[in-house]
């Protein structure tokens, strides 16, 4: 407040002012405080998300938050008091790859006036770029997918693969904290997309990795034997944490192996020591992820389809992605950590699985190997023939199966009233019990046929005797309608059941399962890999009118036997 001050003098006749001025009293009350401004996070995701800024304020009769740069939504205190204040703060999506900083600063103003300020910064970070090798931005959603090698066309030759990069760039944020966990145990892994993308998701969704790996991948072998150094695996060990993986057996690492394309899983061809749990290789392609949509589900897909250029743009292969099933995730993640573990455990598929439960309307379970009942192992005799009855998992399926009466809407019986079975199978050797249940059922009049690439004498003499069809797809001299000469076969490892299945002990007409995964029928797949299978079961119905899953693995089937039948 200014006062006007004056000194007056009085004499006998006259009054007279010597001097004036203005003078301000210094006004009472006490300063406005902010306490430290202070924020909840400091910095935000690249999609935004809402921050609290506090304080406690001293002497202020109001005051005012603002943002800079603009954008920010505020909302909070209304009347600013004396106490504890709080504001939210709502940052929008950072779309530039760069991050934005925003200040958010209070002004409070006391008694007469008086201000003072304070202020805090929140970051958003950059929005990362493209994912490398995502071809689809949509929710994954449980369905099959098949490629097609003998097109010569770069996409239909990467389907599975793309499927599986894709699922990893869904990978998702933090989510209070906990982040979004990866899975993966693969038997080749020589494709650069597949681990930049793996990298991607661990750089900035902030994913844990795991990533178990067959011994032999550390470097790329070329068909006279020699060795080149393998890019996807330096790039993993480059940028992503040491934790992050780990490569299988004593003898990870060794040159110099031979190739035979046609036998993948025979000791002879890769020298055991390859393997986590068995004595063999790591045989499996199966990923898992606890966190592919905003709604947090889980997503596991099993397959066929080894990472590498060659079984692109030769093999036929399949993958089955099942998302939103809590209970398929935990069990095929455990799995995938006890393999991390890297040490030989007998019977590691019998300790794990199968759970068998029931999943968006479908009955689902796992399939893990080795398999081993033993007394002694790896020593000793791992493939006897007496151990098959409890240890061959497809065999005890077989053993389910009901020739007559399939249903009338379970796959497709317009030929007559048999149960059908379908195998689409890379190697089939050996396997004594699965040999002699599909014998049985081809006696008892089901429909049985089987596309193969590799299949010993014995075992096709057996089947045929007992009215089963075998149709091989393998040659080493096709030339597709664009690209240049190649092997084109079969590496497919999945069975259809259409028609009549034991279920609890209860024979269950018009049922439709899907069994897929990377088990080949040899006796190594059974008793020495490490191996991961996936089950599928569906009921077929008039109002369901047909099971898609199986009906896409069917399709496929088809389309495997009339490229064979184009080959003959």
């Amino acid at each position: 407040m200014r006062y006007r001050l004056a000194l007056t003098a009085t004499g006998a006749r006259h009054t007279t002012v010597v001097r004036h001025r203005h003078v301000v009293q210094a006004p009472t009350g006490k300063p406005p405080v902010i306490k430290a401004l202070r924020s909840g996070r400091s910095t935000v995701e690249y999609v935004g998300g809402q921050v609290t800024v506090a304080t406690t304020v001293k002497h202020v009769k109001r005051c005012h938050l603002s943002v800079a740069p603009a954008g920010v939504t505020v909302t909070g205190v209304g009347v600013c008091s004396a106490g504890d204040r709080a504001w939210r703060l709502q940052l929008p999506p950072n779309p530039a790859e760069s991050s934005i900083a925003y200040t958010a600063t209070l002004t409070a103003v006391g008694s007469h006036g008086r201000r003072t300020t304070n202020a805090v910064t929140v970051t958003a970070r950059a929005h990362p770029p493209p994912c490398p090798g995502q071809t689809s931005t949509a929710t994954p959603t449980t369905m099959s997918m098949f490629n097609d090698p003998s097109t010569g066309q770069p996409a239909d030759q990467s389907r599975v693969v793309a499927a599986e990069i894709n699922l990893i760039c869904a990978a998702q944020l933090p989510v209070r904290g906990e982040h979004t966990q990866i899975w993966m145990a693969q038997f080749v892994f020589t494709l650069d997309d597949v681990a930049q993308a793996l990298v991607w998701a661990h750089r900035y969704q902030h994913a844990d990795v795991h990533l178990v790996l067959d011994g032999s991948n550390e470097f790329m072998f070329n068909p006279d034997g020699s060795h080149v150094p393998n890019v996807a695996y330096d790039d993993v060990v480059a940028n992503l944490p040491s934790s992050s993986l780990v490569v299988c057996g004593p003898n990870a690492g060794t040159v110099g192996r031979p190739v035979v394309p046609d036998d993948e899983d025979e000791s002879a061809v890769f020298p055991a020591g390859t393997g986590c749990a068995g004595d063999n290789i790591l045989h499996v392609k199966l990923l898992a992820i606890s966190a592919v949509d905003p709604a947090g589900d889980p997503a596991v897909f099993s397959s066929s389809q080894n990472f590498s250029t060659g079984a692109m743009t030769a093999g036929f292969n399949d993958g089955l992605q099942v998302v939103g099933d809590a209970a398929l995730y935990g069990l095929d993640a455990a799995y995938i950590d006890r393999l991390a573990g890297n040490r030989q455990q007998a019977d590691l598929g019998l300790q794990l699985g199968p759970a068998a439960h029931d999943s968006g309307g479908a009955r689902l379970w796992s399939t893990f190997y080795p398999r081993n009942l033993t007394d002694k192992f790896p020593d000793g005799d791992p493939n006897a023939t007496a151990h098959d009855a409890a240890t061959d998992s497809l065999a005890a399926t077989l053993r389910n199966v009901r020739c007559t009466a399939p249903g009338r809407y379970a796959g497709d019986h317009s030929h007559g009233a048999r149960t059908t079975i379908r195998i689409a199978m890379f190697v089939y050797r050996t396997r004594e019990a699965v040999t002699a249940a599909l014998d049985r059922l081809g006696d008892d009049g089901c429909d049985i046929g089987i596309i193969y690439s590799v299949i010993s004498a014995p075992v096709l003499q057996d089947l045929e005797s007992h009215g089963i069809r075998a149709t091989q797809l393998y040659t080493e001299d096709y030339t597709p309608p664009s690209g240049q000469p190649t092997r084109l076969f079969v590496h497919d490892k999945f069975v259809l059941i259409s028609g009549g299945i034991a279920v609890a002990g209860r024979a269950e007409s018009n049922q439709d399962l899907v069994l897929a995964g990377s088990p080949n029928l040899t006796d190594k797949a059974l008793y020495d890999n490490d191996e991961a299978g996936l089950a599928y079961q569906q009921t077929a119905t008039a109002a369901a009118g047909s099971t898609p899953i199986f009906d896409g693995y069917a399709h496929d089937w088809d389309r495997l036997l009339a490229v064979a039948a184009s080959l003959s």
